[in-house]
């Protein structure tokens, strides 16, 4: 059960600093900045190619071996493998949440009780 859940957090991790990657603007990479082959779906080839690059870009180490984690596959509603545009849209808003739901945590209360 804790490796699912710590599976889970990690996933979501990584799909949140894929909402925040665009290139000089803040916020999320665009559907077709990831589907580079122009199929109208994204591949996990894809999608971890595009993190690698924004992560090199970033001096951010990637991870020995590629990712472990599959953001594709958690957010493929239809199962066919591929993100279509509306699936990657809803990951990216899943995403904000996370990242939203993330800060408020790290909040202290009104009261300042810890």
């Amino acid at each position: 059960m804790k490796t699912l859940a710590l599976m889970a957090a990690l996933s979501a991790t990584l799909v949140a600093s894929i909402a925040n990657a665009g290139d000089e603007r803040r916020g999320p990479p665009t559907f077709s900045e990831i589907d580079t082959n122009d199929d109208a779906l994204i591949s996990q080839e894809e999608m971890a190619a595009f993190a690698e690059r924004r992560m090199s870009e970033r001096g951010i180490a990637v991870p020995e071996g590629g990712f472990k984690l599959n953001p594709v596959e958690r957010a493929d509603a239809d199962g066919d493998g591929y993100l279509s545009e509306a699936e990657f849209d809803e990951l990216i808003s899943r995403a904000r949440q996370f990242r939203q739901n993330r800060g408020a945590d790290r909040r202290l209360p009104a009261d300042g009780a810890t």
